[in-house]
């Protein structure tokens, strides 16, 4: 919900306006009929043990031993795209 008040008002009644935004409220602040400002709460984020992107992040089971080489893997694919094979060339 958005609440407008004057400037003067604002002056006056300051606390009142801090209670409002802390309850959630958005205050639109007017001079001469214009918006001048918009006055809004700070968006919280809590953060349950872990940091805010990784929130739910399951990194699954750990792989098994491989018995080939995946960094020679990648490089062979790279090579075979670069070569123009894979595209028809």
């Amino acid at each position: 919900m958005t609440k407008r008040v004057t400037v003067e008002e604002l002056r006056e009644t300051i606390e009142s306006v801090i209670d409002d935004i802390e309850q959630g409220n958005a205050i639109d602040v007017v001079r001469d009929g214009r918006t001048i400002a918009t006055i809004k709460p700070t968006v919280q984020i809590v953060q349950r043990g872990t940091t805010y992107p990784f929130r739910n992040f399951n990194p699954g089971p750990l792989p098994k031993n491989r018995d080939f080489d995946v960094v020679q893997m990648l490089i062979d694919e790279r090579e075979y795209e670069r070569s123009g094979k894979k595209y028809g060339l």
